[in-house]
């Protein structure tokens, strides 16, 4: 998988896109020589992304992220809206804070 992603890195333009085409293009990227165990898996990754770009380019951004976490799961950040939503919902007043997922990309 490591050498996966490096060589998808070397190949793909990513100075002018921003990170949801890129998490797009890395599913396809994926999905193209994936084995027959992991592809129906990268396809579907690949469909919910295309759904979440589409979203995002409508402004629809509490659906685009509703998408990402069904890829990801609940450490997707929820949108702001949709945050505020579900924290006056609990027995407390105080709102939770918003939480981004780990970065990857980041290196200690």
């Amino acid at each position: 998988i490591e050498n996966k992603v490096l060589d998808f890195f070397n190949w793909y333009e990513c100075d002018s896109k921003n990170y949801s085409i890129l998490v797009r293009d890395f599913f396809k990227y994926f999905c193209d020589g994936a084995d027959e165990d992991s592809k129906s898996h990268l396809e579907t990754a690949y469909d919910r992304s295309i759904k979440a770009c589409d979203f995002e380019g409508n402004g629809k951004f509490d659906k685009a992220a509703e998408e990402w976490q069904k890829i990801f799961g609940d450490d997707f950040p929820k949108t702001q809206e949709e945050n505020k939503k579900s924290n006056f919902t609990s027995n407390n007043s105080q709102p939770k804070p918003i939480i981004n997922p780990p970065r990857p990309w980041l290196f200690n």
